[in-house]
């Protein structure tokens, strides 16, 4: 089999190796011809160069970004390899999705999909219709990393939707107060969308109004990854979400479903052509009676991939509610967290209904149960669940009065945002004492469902926030028993979560460690925890900084255990970190308190996310290396001065959090809803 690879990069300072990275995933499969075509977008295009067996370069085209870049390619690929079986389109960001689509790619998935005509990627979803020039828009393929077979190639034609004179008649070239134009042909809920995507939710979010040609651009990248979406599914019956056919069981159950309606087809075409009149019945060749075979099956298929995986999910929620019934207490809570993120937060929380007596059953998705936030705690009345989000909204409609309490620590699938786990109306009354939630940024509850617990007061916020007075502030600052750290001859900073600029500021680090190298101090080491984004290490820096990636908990435990100070890398004069104790806490306060190591903060955050200079080492705005250099040069009673102070306010903390939680388990108990 042949696929030809498309790959279009521009940044390469932004994700440096990416190219490398993708043929080494290419090597694993050995058995697939991949014919691949490094296009660089940051470059004009001048002609086809050969690098190698089955690899060739070329100039890109940007107008569009990747999707013209892409379209350059196709047609210089077409002509170097005119008989492929499918392309792999990918460009630099291959690895921002999670799970990428090549992890875990197999020969025998790639030809099965091929063969069907089945796009495969990543697949994304609004919460309802939206349209675009009357398009409906409802789900598309994530654009960084998909696979189209051959014959979907041919027919989807060019890439590019929307080009610079058909974004003219939705945006303005210049910013004159309004986002897009009033007679724009996109729907009212999709702009809002892209305004709050760019704005708030992106990676590399920004200030729409200070940089409108990125706005355009990026804007344009988005309605052309959509419509390409909308065009595919009318190609193909069925897109393949890489995230929800994964694992081995599922690829075996489809693929015996494939062979038997293969055969079912087969037969229903054979029979149409027995009882043809004989005249005609002779014309018929056996190329027909394949092709009514395969329209058959793409008939069914489309309908059986979402019958098959609801399947799975029952089958999946009968084990596990048969699991908690086992295990029913006097007073018995669930949490359930939907999503691969926020696990973090669940030890902190199942310790305080631990302490006030609860039964605690915990659901969590298969890559958190593994990494077990749980490691450092056992309670006979602890009960740990791995379960899937559709298994866990089947359980989380079944909970009965046996359970008090049902905590949804994360109200939206990440992974699949059109799934509103909490529903259009929320089941306040399936359990005892009803359904709260978990608001881990309190502007954005989107859902009537959402809004509903914030009118009826069943929120759990991680702090107090000023002017939020719906929320009950249960801060999860406890990850089992830990002892008061002695401070290391050579210092070792932490810096913990998602590796980006949006939300750590790590040229503030950069420039920092330039001036203590530049004075001499070496006594000291940087640890960088967490997905790996738009980050890379200067070559200066190398023994100095290192980046561990995402690791399970054991080992994040581990690594805070053994460091001397965390590193939160907030900043007042980037505006994406404003929001910081305003409206959202961060994981630093948390680990901080939790694991009584202290933090290197400015002052302003430092302020509101209750932290002093008797336990923290705090600074001004632009004084963040001399902060670092006085938390090296601290000596042993001074640091030992600055974990008794956090023991002290973590345990305060801890106090208020358990009082602000039997406030709200009174209320629900003997409260109106």
């Amino acid at each position: 089999m042949t696929i030809l690879v498309l790959f279009v990069q521009y940044d390469t300072a932004k994700y440096p190796q990416a190219y490398e990275r993708l043929e080494a995933y290419l090597a694993a499969l050995p058995a697939i011809r991949w014919v691949v075509f490094r296009i660089d977008n940051a470059r004009p295009f001048n002609c086809l160069e050969s690098t190698g067996k089955d690899r060739y370069s070329l100039g890109g085209d940007n107008a569009d970004w990747e999707f013209s870049g892409w379209r350059l390619g196709l047609e210089q690929a077409e002509r170097a390899a005119p008989e492929y079986d499918g392309v792999l389109f990918v460009n630099d960001s291959f690895e921002v999705s999670e799970p990428s689509l090549l992890d875990g790619l197999s020969s025998f998935r790639l030809k099965l999909f091929m063969l069907l005509n089945m796009p495969l990627g990543n697949v994304d979803y609004l919460l309802k219709d939206e349209t675009v020039l009357n398009i409906k828009i409802r789900k598309w393929i994530r654009t960084n990393c998909f696979i189209l077979s051959g014959k979907t190639v041919k027919k989807l034609g060019n890439m590019v939707s929307v080009n610079e004179a058909l974004l003219d008649t939705f945006i303005d070239k210049d910013y004159n107060g309004e986002y897009f134009k009033k007679n724009a042909e996109i729907s009212q809920g999709l702009q809002r969308r892209i305004v709050a995507w760019l704005s708030r939710e992106w990676h590399s979010r920004f200030i729409i109004e200070n940089d409108w040609e990125l706005f355009r651009n990026k804007t344009r990248a988005m309605l052309n990854e959509w419509l390409l979406g909308s065009r595919l599914y009318e190609i193909s019956p069925v897109i393949i979400d890489n995230r929800l056919v994964s694992g081995k069981a599922v690829l075996r159950l489809l693929a015996h479903k494939m062979k038997n309606l293969l055969l079912e087809s087969w037969q229903m075409a054979k029979a149409c052509r027995n009882s043809l009149p004989l005249k005609i019945k002779n014309t018929v060749k056996s190329s027909a009676i394949a092709y009514s075979a395969y329209r058959l099956l793409r008939a069914k298929l489309k309908s059986m991939q979402a019958a098959m995986l609801d399947m799975l999910a029952f089958f999946e929620s009968k084990i596990v509610l048969a699991k908690i019934a086992g295990k029913i207490g006097l007073k018995n809570v669930v949490f359930i967290e939907p999503n691969e993120t926020h696990a973090e937060v669940l030890p902190g929380f199942a310790y305080y209904f631990l302490l006030l007596g609860y039964s605690v059953h915990v659901l969590m998705r298969r890559k958190c149960f593994e990494e077990n936030p749980f490691v450092n705690m056992n309670n006979e009345r602890l009960h740990i669940y791995k379960s899937g989000y559709r298994a866990a909204h089947i359980i989380y409609e079944k909970v009965g009065p046996e359970i008090d309490l049902v905590v949804i620590t994360t109200s939206s699938v990440y992974a699949d945002p059109v799934y509103d786990f909490l529903g259009t109306h929320p089941r306040l009354k399936k359990a005892k004492f009803g359904t709260v939630a978990v608001l881990h940024h309190i502007r954005e509850f989107n859902s009537k469902s959402m809004g509903t617990l914030v009118q009826q007061s069943r929120i759990i916020t991680l702090q107090a926030f000023p002017g939020f007075k719906n929320g009950c502030p249960l801060a999860p600052i406890y990850f089992g028993k830990v002892e008061k750290h002695q401070k290391n001859p050579v210092t070792k900073f932490v810096v913990v979560g998602g590796v980006e600029k949006s939300r750590r500021d790590y040229d503030l680090l950069f420039e920092a460690v330039d001036r203590l190298l530049a004075e001499g101090v070496e006594n000291f080491s940087v640890t960088v925890i967490g997905l790996r984004y738009d980050f890379t290490i200067p070559e200066r820096f190398q023994g100095f900084i290192s980046a561990a990636g995402r690791v399970d908990f054991k080992k994040l435990y581990d690594y805070l255990n053994e460091s001397d100070f965390i590193l939160p890398l907030l900043n007042t004069n980037n505006h994406l970190h404003h929001e910081y104790g305003q409206v959202q806490t961060s994981g630093a306060r948390q680990l901080s308190f939790g694991f009584l190591t202290p933090c290197v903060i400015e002052n302003h955050f430092a302020r509101r996310f209750g932290f002093s200079e008797f336990s923290a080492i705090t600074y001004d705005n632009s004084v963040f290396p001399e902060a670092l250099r006085k938390a090296i040069a601290l000596n042993d009673r001074e640091y030992d001065s600055l974990v008794e102070n956090i023991a002290g306010q973590a345990e305060k903390i801890h106090g208020e959090s358990l009082q602000n939680l039997k406030n709200m388990l009174e209320r629900l108990e003997h409260g109106p809803d």
